[in-house]
């Protein structure tokens, strides 16, 4: 983990007061998005996203980069973003507002179009209100990495990465329920879209 100094948070909001304008105006600016990771970066191993807002056109989510130990990080940066009209700041990916449609890339850089709209989920629920979440997903190649990537990316879409890290302790992706965990689990489907 970085350590990071208050000039540094106070430099990168300041720069990125300076270009929100630009940047809020066309998402897919290449030259700021470059700028924005070399920020982000200096400060050690979080990760970035930029979209739509929830409650504001755009958003900036810098995240724990799936690191729960790197929350009060991103936590600290957040709170110290200035007001930038048209912004809106997220200390973890939020979830997100969509069709559970997406593309990944195969291990061979192929893309492959996901649709989880089908999935089902169980949830093995604790005492400590966290919880295993076992995913049924028929319609995934059976590249294994690819599956696990892929139910990483539905769930955390779901739920958001803060959610996800603090409440989920494994995810596991199978082709169909095992008879054993009927009888123990929670299920459900978000059903089609």
């Amino acid at each position: 983990m970085a350590i990071f100094s208050q000039n540094q948070v106070q430099r990168f909001w300041s720069w990125f007061a300076s270009i929100s304008d630009d940047l809020g105006s066309n998402l897919e600016n290449h030259e700021i998005l470059q700028a924005l990771d070399r920020w982000i970066l200096a400060f050690g191993e979080l990760a970035w996203e930029v979209g739509p807002g929830i409650g504001a056109p755009n958003a900036l989510a810098i995240s724990p980069n799936g690191q729960q130990k790197l929350l009060s990080m991103t936590h600290e940066i957040v709170c110290a973003a200035p007001k930038c009209d048209g912004w809106e700041f997220h200390s973890a990916k939020p979830p997100k507002n969509w069709n559970l449609r997406f593309v990944l890339e195969d291990d061979e850089a192929r893309p492959v179009e996901i649709d989880a709209n089908e999935w089902q989920y169980a949830l093995l629920r604790f005492p400590d209100g966290t919880c295993d979440i076992v995913v049924q997903a028929n319609n995934l190649p059976y590249d294994e990495d690819l599956r696990h990537r892929a139910a990483d990316i539905a769930v955390e879409g779901e739920l958001g990465e803060r959610a996800m890290l603090q409440f989920v302790q494994s995810l596991e992706v199978v082709v169909e329920f095992t008879p054993a965990l009927h009888k123990t689990g929670w299920f459900s489907s978000r059903g089609g879209a």
